[in-house]
């Protein structure tokens, strides 16, 4: 594929776009299943004025989704760097079924500071525990009232990437273009995998591929930044409110080099983070079930939830009864 392939317009059935005038430009592919949500993240770049253009296409690459199409114009990296083309700065790549909760002032500050490339980094959270909802006292899992920790990334190095790519923001640099071409090329070569791991794939052996120049500065975004609903104590600034689909892309295949480097990273105790691996959280009244000693027992908890407007308005009613 070449230069001209990358950067030329592709069949945008809608746009839309507004906001406000800030230093970045946030962007998205969606397409008609997901029109309501992408008026969302729409909505919550206008109430923010946070300057924004999303494009409604007929389908998105299949490392995007598995029933997606061949094509490669369909692409994050294709539809970032026109965005960065077109709009001349920083571009934050956000998923259509995201929504801006509170203002990122974190993004205006990577985009004065002339950060490359940021991302949610598993691997450098020390603490990255799921929750996923249960079904308990009679309670359906559906009521997402109950929790129970479901696993995490044990893996811990700052300097290799195990990333959630919903949330991506690219610099107006010579370093991130390089990169995003990278990952395009990753994406040829894997054909079928999942963007998130094709984007880990290039950061993890970006060296092999365009040398040490020109060197890429990354950030690591916090929870808050990327936050999906299996976060279930972390308050949103971007929010993923649904848990994931299930959906299974196709691994990294290559002769030669990995996806991410176990041999150089370090391995964390898996503890079940705050609430412990064999806890129940009941996030409507605030406590955890704690088993001790073979007994169960209700303990508060001084931690907030966020979890839906059902969740919020208890959490509500819970901190007026407090006061």
């Amino acid at each position: 594929m070449s230069l001209s392939d990358l950067v030329a317009p592709f069949n945008s059935l809608r746009t839309m776009s507004g906001g406000g005038n800030s230093s970045y430009i946030v962007t998205s592919m969606f397409t008609e299943a997901f029109q309501a949500k992408a008026k969302k993240l729409a909505a919550s770049c206008e109430r923010l004025a946070i300057s924004y253009e999303l494009h409604e296409v007929a389908t998105v690459h299949h490392s995007i989704s598995p029933r997606g199409t061949n094509d490669l114009r369909f692409t994050k990296p294709c539809l970032i760097r026109r965005m960065l083309l077109k709009h001349r700065k920083p571009v934050l790549y956000v998923d259509s079924d995201c929504q801006f909760i509170s203002s990122p002032q974190l993004i205006e500050n990577l985009a004065q500071d002339g950060v490359d490339f940021a991302i949610y980094n598993w691997c450098a959270d020390r603490y990255n525990d799921r929750y996923m909802p249960i079904t308990f006292e009679g309670v359906p899992a559906s009521s997402r009232r109950f929790f129970k920790y479901s696993g995490c990334v044990n893996s811990l190095t700052t300097d290799q990437l195990i990333s959630s790519g919903l949330v991506q923001y690219y610099g107006l640099s010579v370093a991130a273009w390089k990169f995003l071409g990278v990952i395009q090329k990753a994406i040829e070569m894997n054909n079928g995998a999942a963007e998130d791991k094709v984007v880990d794939f290039a950061f993890n052996n970006l060296d092999r591929f365009v040398g040490r120049w020109p060197r890429l500065s990354p950030f690591w975004l916090p929870k808050s930044y990327a936050r999906m609903a299996f976060w279930i104590h972390v308050e949103p600034v971007i929010d993923h409110p649904d848990f994931p689909n299930g959906e299974t892309a196709a691994d990294i295949v290559h002769p030669k080099l990995e996806r991410f480097y176990q041999s150089r990273a370090q391995m964390r105790e898996v503890d079940g983070g705050i609430f412990g691996l064999n806890s129940v959280v009941d996030v409507q009244l605030g406590r955890v079930l704690r088993n001790s000693d073979g007994q169960q027992t209700w303990v508060a908890t001084d931690e907030k939830f966020w979890i839906t407007p059902a969740g919020a308005a208890a959490m509500r009613r819970r901190k007026a009864s407090e006061a």
